[in-house]
């Protein structure tokens, strides 16, 4: 009930001395944790104005900076910090920063091969990490690893329950999908689904499968219930533009990646897959810009670390 203590803590931060530095950290672990990044910085820069050497607060700036794609900025902090946390932390956090980093990576056909490392070394630091271990399975589908890939899912399957089942089942549905054992993925989706009824990339995974034997109506559907409940929902929105764009419908394209493109600016493929909308709708000057800020955060990501 992260709302109702986050409402809370902002009270009682406002209105007293006594407790106000640790219901500050508090507050800016729930604001991080709401998403709401901005407010969240500003609380770890004011509790630093009295507090500079507060341990968890630099934890925190290490997924403030995760968080917003800032993965140079993430490893920094975290070298500062790694010999005054427990190692396990340390492990945690690196794990974080190679995740978010090799998925931003892997969504873009000539950066996949960075994101290989990163995600095994995901893998190694945290076999138990099951978000790092089906993203890894996803990126060696992509690379066309197919043995490989499914055994580390399978591996992971062995011994996995609910949500982090549910995270597998997808990993290996999406590997199979791009093989062509359709019928297989199809299951593995709605398996999934069976252990985790709110799973989006399973519902993601059956729109696709549905799309593939062209049932653009039946897949449309199922992207729609989804956004109804989760309309921030990236892996939705691109494939409705995927879809759509597949369709001629340049301007429902565009509209679904723009709703990328308005919550995450930076997003990486909603950059590229926007300014190939707008070269079909005869749109030069916003081509050029969109090219730019893609070039330019692809740069960014491709530094080695």
């Amino acid at each position: 009930r992260f709302e109702e203590a986050h409402q809370l803590a902002q009270l009682t931060v406002s209105g007293g001395e006594g407790q106000a530095i640790p219901l500050a950290v508090a507050l800016a672990r729930l604001t991080f944790r709401l998403g709401d990044l901005d407010e969240a910085e500003q609380l770890l820069a004011r509790v630093r104005q009295v507090k500079p050497k507060q341990l968890d607060l630099s934890v925190l700036a290490v997924r403030i900076a995760t968080a917003r794609g800032d993965y140079s900025e993430a490893n920094r902090l975290l070298q500062a910090l790694k010999s005054s946390i427990h190692e396990g932390l340390a492990a945690d956090l690196e794990v974080d920063i190679s995740v978010r980093h090799g998925a931003e990576l892997m969504a873009v056909e000539d950066l996949l091969e960075r994101a290989i490392p990163l995600l095994r070394r995901g893998v190694e630091l945290a076999p138990d990490r099951v978000d790092a271990r089906s993203l890894y399975v996803r990126a060696l589908a992509r690379w066309q690893r197919a043995e490989l890939a499914e055994s580390l899912a399978l591996d992971g399957l062995e011994s996995a329950t609910g949500a982090a089942r549910a995270d597998l089942l997808h990993a290996l549905g999406f590997l199979y999908l791009g093989i062509h054992r359709e019928a297989e993925a199809v299951a593995l989706f709605e398996e999934a689904l069976r252990w985790s009824p709110a799973h989006s990339l399973a519902q993601v995974g059956l729109a696709r499968s549905r799309w593939t034997e062209g049932d653009g109506a039946g897949a449309r559907e199922q992207i729609a219930r989804l956004l109804a409940t989760d309309p921030e929902n990236f892996d939705a929105l691109l494939l409705l533009a995927d879809i759509e764009s597949a369709a001629g419908e340049w301007d429902k394209a565009a509209q679904a990646l723009q709703a990328v493109l308005d919550v995450k600016p930076r997003h990486l493929k909603g950059l590229w897959l926007l300014s190939r909308v707008r070269a079909r709708q005869r749109r030069p000057e916003e081509v050029q810009a969109l090219v730019e800020r893609y070039e330019e955060r692809k740069a960014v990501l491709a530094e080695k670390r």
